[in-house]
Formats: structure tokens, sequence, C-alpha cells
């Protein structure tokens, strides 16, 4: 989406991959020139190990960088190895700026390596593991400090980067670009998941990993029940922490009423969301929280745990509570108990963040930092 509002504003983008998966392929505009080393990086089937080799390979991305291209945007951490390669090949040579779009440090460092750990499921390995992805944060730090510029989607993000590497991250807003769903269409998405018309609809949007927080989840329907009954809840996202999910959504008494949905494309995530009662998200300390903007963004309540980015998402109007059963449930309970009152508080929610967020004001502070960075570079050679 990025690529498609930059083209938009005139500015040409290839996006150099190993290969694109049909879901984000859709979305890739007219204009936008798409270059794929052929390469897999998915042969693990397991999420860790299958990062580990898009780490490896990334440094053969760049010998497909297109010999007109201005400047290189590397996206995410399994991409920073091809930036420092990158520099070490003279690529990012004055005067093509080379720029790190980062939502945050790897998480893997430190605050989530115990759950990292647990979630490869390596055993007795897991005591060579640890200080192993401890140890990455030097060699991360270096491959940071060869872009000329970084990025960040939001200022809890920018914020972070800025502590970790001590220097400052333009923020590139997001955008949701959902098409209106029709009520036929809002209608089908509760019967695909077996959700009564009338039923109070929980919904979270996450990767399964125990950082997602997600038995925070199944835990607040399991006390939401207690006063409705019929309440059910719909889990979209695939991850290591699906079995352990679900066993835990049987210990609760509530496996008939949690609804593990995978992987759902965006034109039915849309509808989703408009099916939905209410959003709750449980994710720890997240550094943005894409789906509580798409979630705010559709009309949706929003109960948010009240830590990191979605702060600023839903500001004051959303239902921001600590990281605890009863204070998430008290809060669903309220949204559930006075539709009319919540439905007031998240229009205003709504209105607020498609005034703040869209990916044009997003392609536009891409544009900009790169030509402050040619203006720079320029300068100095004067």
């Amino acid at each position: 989406q990025l690529a498609r509002y930059t083209v938009a504003a005139g500015v040409p983008v290839s996006l150099v991959t190993h290969h694109l998966a049909e879901e984000p392929r859709r979305f890739v505009a007219d204009g936008v020139q798409v270059i794929e080393t052929g390469r897999r990086v998915d042969w693990f089937g397991q999420h860790y190990a299958d990062a580990a080799l898009e780490y490896a390979l990334a440094p053969a991305l760049v010998r497909h960088i297109p010999d007109d291209a201005t400047a290189l945007v590397a996206f995410g951490p399994p991409t920073m190895p091809a930036l420092w390669w990158a520099r070490r090949r003279g690529w990012g040579a004055p005067p093509r700026p080379l720029l790190a779009f980062l939502y945050e440090p790897p998480r893997f460092v430190d605050r989530d390596r115990a759950d990292v750990v647990r979630g490869l499921r390596v055993g007795w390995a897991g005591v060579i593991a640890s200080p192993l992805l401890g140890a990455y944060g030097a060699v991360d730090r270096r491959l940071v400090r060869a872009a000329d510029a970084l990025l960040a989607n939001g200022a809890y993000g920018a914020a972070r980067l800025h502590a970790t590497y001590g220097r400052p991250a333009t923020v590139l807003p997001h955008g949701v670009d959902f098409a209106e769903p029709s009520a036929a269409f809002v209608a089908a998405a509760r019967a695909q998941h077996g959700v009564p018309p009338d039923a109070p609809l929980l919904l979270t949007v996450n990767q399964l990993h125990p950082r997602k927080r997600l038995d925070l989840f199944l835990a607040t329907l399991a006390a939401v029940r207690d006063v409705y009954p019929g309440a059910r809840g719909v889990l979209v996202g695939r991850g290591v922490d699906v079995g352990r999910l679900r066993a835990e959504a049987a210990r609760l008494g509530v496996a008939d009423a949690a609804v593990f949905a995978g992987f759902v494309p965006d034109n039915d995530l849309a509808a989703l969301y408009r099916a939905a009662s209410v959003y709750v998200h449980t994710g720890r300390d997240e550094t943005f929280g894409l789906s509580v903007l798409e979630a705010a963004w559709s009309g949706l309540p929003v109960v948010a745990v009240d830590e990191g980015g979605p702060r600023e998402i839903v500001r004051d109007d959303g239902w921001l509570v600590p990281a605890t059963v009863d204070d998430l449930a008290d809060a669903v309970r309220a949204v559930l108990g006075d539709p009319a009152a919540a439905t007031t508080r998240a229009m205003r929610v709504r209105d607020d963040v498609r005034a703040r967020y869209s990916w044009a004001a997003g392609a536009a502070a891409l544009i900009a930092q790169v030509e402050r960075l040619h203006t720079h570079t320029a300068a100095g050679r004067g």
C-alpha cells in the first residue's frame, strides 16, 4: 500500500523480494515494478526457523536492485543484512541514501526472548538459543548503523528505536483501505464462523504468539459469558501458539464459543470488523497495533490494554484498561451493556483516526525524507 501511494504521488517504486505471496500481490498497483529472486524462505514451516533463513538470504536481494534506483528502503529487521551488504557493496554511495523502516528493534533480543525460546520448542537447546538471541543485539545495532535514516510507523515505535539505537526516526503514518462491506456480506461473515445474528461477538486479529497474550482474550470471553452466555469470540490469525490456545479454551470451558479463524483475507476481514460487537486487544506493549487501527477505522468499539502504540491510536475515546481479565471483561460488558453510548464513542474514535492516518500521508512522509537526504548529500558535496 505504501508503494501504491508513493507511485500515485509521482515517484516510481520497485519492490524487490524473494517471493510475493498471493494476498499482497493483489494489492500491487499498476506502475509498481515487482522483482522476485525466486528463492523461498519458508522451507521449515516454522516461524523462527524461516525467519533465520530470511536473514541469511537477505543479502541476495541486493543484486536485483534496479540500476536506476535513487534510494533503498529496507523493510523490517530481516532485511537489515541486505541493507548492510548494500552499503558494503557501495550501493548507497552518494547520492543514493539507504533507509531502514523498522516497527521496533528486534523483540527477541530482550523483551520476547523467553517467549521465542518457548515458541522454538527446542527443549534443552533453549539453554544455547537464549544467549545467542541476546548476543544478536550487538549484530543488529551494527547492521542498523548502515542506514542513513530510520523510519517508524508510530510515535511509540520511533521512541523505541531512539532508545535502542540513539537515533531519531521519521514516522510514516499507516492507513486503511477497506471497501465498505454490504449488510449481506457482514451477515455472511457471522454465519461463516458460526456466530448467530444476535450473539455478542468479541474479535481479535493477531499472530498467535505468546506475546499477544491471547490467553487473556479467552479468559475475558469466559468472564463475559457469565453475563452474556451467548457471547462468541473469533481469533483471526495463525502462529506457533495455536495448540496451547486451543487447550486453554477447553480448560476455560469456551472451546465451543472460541473460533480460531486462521488467516482471513482483507475483504473478509473488513466484514468481520463490521460484524463484531467489540474489538479486544491484549498484545503486550505493542509497538503500533495495525489491527487496532483497522478496528477503530471501521467504527468498532475498541477495548485495549493500556500499553504501547494503541494508546496513540484510540486516545481518550478508546477503552484503555490494565492487562487483567477483570478490567478487560468490565470494559467489554460496558460496551455490550450500552451499545448506543459505545457506538457514539466509537464514532468519535473513527473520525479521529481517519483524519490522522492514511497511506497518502505515509507516502508523502517517505518522499519528503528521501528528498531531505538527497538535499543533504548534495549540500555536502557542494
